[in-house]
């Protein structure tokens, strides 16, 4: 008991890698069938992206798109839970759009490459709690990807959760994106250098 929780207290300060070479199994199909449920009709490739995957509540994404000069952050949320459910056919997705201008635009991207180049290995199962996937196009065009599970409060992915869930908050308002947002971002991404 005590070498399990000494390994879940651990880590969970950086993103992990994603094992692309995984055999296809239940978790590779839920993924990859959630991910077509979610991003279905989303024209654009996402400058950067924050699934959600929480064990009994219902997935989301936050969806940051350019299309010219101007940016979008879609928010998506599904129904009911997308792993629980038997009529997985029957699930409807709820999609809101909002401009966001290119200063929050650029720098959550900034802060999701700079969250990139820290990953380490995780190999903890993930089942109860809750998965957070992320992804960035970089300055080179490449897409990166990486995931945490269940971080610890007061860490940086922690954080880094915490600065998404507060841009989907403003979704369910008429506000506009609030400029302490651009200062926590700052403050997170200096940890990383």
């Amino acid at each position: 008991m005590y070498l399990i929780s000494l390994n879940v207290s651990m880590g969970q300060e950086n993103l992990s890698y994603i094992d692309e070479s995984d055999p296809v199994g239940v978790s590779k199909v839920y993924q990859d069938s959630l991910n077509a449920k979610l991003l279905k009709d989303i024209d654009n490739r996402p400058v950067a992206q924050y699934l959600v995957a929480p064990s009994l509540t219902p997935e989301y994404i936050l969806i940051l798109e350019k299309e010219g000069n101007d940016f979008f952050l879609t928010y998506r949320i599904l129904n009911q839970n997308y792993w629980l459910s038997k009529r997985r056919e029957k699930i409807t997705v709820e999609t809101i759009r909002k401009q966001v201008d290119a200063m929050h635009a650029i720098g959550l991207r900034r802060l999701f490459e700079a969250s990139m180049k820290n990953k380490t290995r995780d190999d903890r199962p993930g089942h109860d709690g809750t998965t957070y996937y992320f992804l960035v196009l970089t300055d080179k065009e490449t897409t990166e990807r990486a995931k945490v599970w269940s971080p610890r409060k007061g860490t940086r992915t922690k954080k880094l959760t915490e600065i998404c869930e507060k841009y989907i908050a403003v979704f369910r308002t008429k506000k506009e994106f609030p400029a302490e947002l651009l200062t926590e971002m700052e403050e997170l991404l200096a940890t990383y250098k």
